[in-house]
Order: C-alpha cells, then structure tokens, then sequence
C-alpha cells in the first residue's frame, strides 16, 4: 500500500497538502503495525486536516484498518453526518438545536447562519465553534494525553461480588501492582509521581467508602 501511494504521487494525482498527509498515513501504517508487532493488538486510524475530522475517518473502517481525509471529501463526509457525531453535541446541547433549529445532520446545522445559531449557544464566540465543527473547520490542536493529572484501576464485581477479605486483599494487590507500573513509567519518563492515593467503594449503586493517603502522611 505504501508503494502504491507513492507511485501516485508521482504521478500528480494529489496536490502538495494531498501528499503530506498521505505521508502521514506511511507514518501511522507503520506505527499501527508496530502496535501489533509489539502488543498483539489491532487499531485503527485516521489521518487527516484536524483532529475532529481525523476522530471521524478512524470510525469509518473498522478493525484494523486506517482512512485518509483529503480536503475535498470533507463536505461530503459531514453532509449527512448525525449531530450528535459532533464533540459535544451529544448531549442536551444537541437535542435542544435539534428541537428549536430543526436540524439532524452536520450539512444542515453547517447551513444556519451564525445570527440564528448564536442565541441557540454560550456565546458568539462558541456559536462559531459549533460551526466550524459542522464545516469540518474546527482547528483544535492535539494535546499531549500522556501527561495524566491522575491514574485509575477500578472493576465491578456484579457477576462475581467479593464474599471474603483474601478476596478483597487479592485484588487490591492486582490494582497497586498496576497502578505502580504505570506510575513507574511516568516517574521515569517525565520525573514526576502521585503524591496522594484514594481508595473508593461502592455497592448497589452508591457510594460506601472513601480514604485518601497522602505522601506527607504515608
């Protein structure tokens, strides 16, 4: 695949911004294979102008496997796209331009003037937003998320609820033997560690326990 696409370019097929990201698609061929070589999973991937569109074209195909969205298709991806495939439309934002604006789709939200999307919004400026994210135009960067603010190791037990302490012991053990290599990797990728830890319980539904060590008390 990596052969053809560069047989293509040659060709002239793809304008210079086509090309790079055709490039990138080298890059994340590569690196999806790595991923399987290396764990044994499979992922998919997208690669295109942003990062909403990118999100967008990984869906598309489905597992493993990998879509490039060039700037011409970009309409025709969002035409008939539901609303609530947009970030943060979803929720109540969503149904609410869906029951007073009418629309359903990306393409039809992208058709409604500012002036009349804005009193639907926060604010102008997040009416604008909202637009660019329907036109595919929505130039959020991509941020680093290995930088975690926090780490997690949680299960529910509804199929097999955990009757005695060994039981209990046993998997608390699972859940620091876990969270430490992962702290591990964080101390010795970026020199920085947790300084407090929590531990939480629940049961049928609401919360029961909550403790919290911190390194000054440890």
């Amino acid at each position: 695949r990596e052969r053809a696409g560069a047989a293509a370019v040659s060709r002239g097929d793809y304008d210079a911004g086509e090309r790079l990201l055709l490039a990138a698609a080298v890059v994340v061929s590569r690196a999806r294979r790595a991923v399987t070589d290396e764990l044994g999973f499979t992922c998919s991937g997208g690669v295109a102008p942003n990062k909403q569109l990118a999100k967008l074209g990984c869906g598309l195909h489905k597992p493993n496997q990998q879509t490039v969205v060039f700037p011409r298709h970009v309409a025709g991806l969002l035409r008939d796209l539901p609303l609530d495939r947009l970030a943060g439309l979803g929720g109540d934002l969503g149904r609410r331009l869906k029951d007073e604006l009418g629309v359903n789709t990306a393409g039809e939200l992208a058709a409604v003037p500012l002036h009349r999307l804005a009193p639907h919004c926060a604010d102008e400026a997040h009416a604008r937003t909202v637009l660019a994210m329907a036109t595919g135009q929505h130039a959020d960067p991509v941020k680093d998320q290995a930088a975690y603010k926090s780490f997690a190791a949680s299960k529910n037990f509804f199929r097999s609820p955990l009757a005695t302490t060994a039981d209990v012991d046993r998997w608390l053990a699972s859940f620091a033997d876990e969270l430490w290599e992962r702290v591990r990797k964080e101390r010795d990728a970026r020199c920085r560690a947790p300084t407090n830890v929590t531990v939480s319980v629940t049961s049928g539904g609401a919360h029961r326990f909550s403790g919290t060590v911190s390194a000054q008390t440890a």
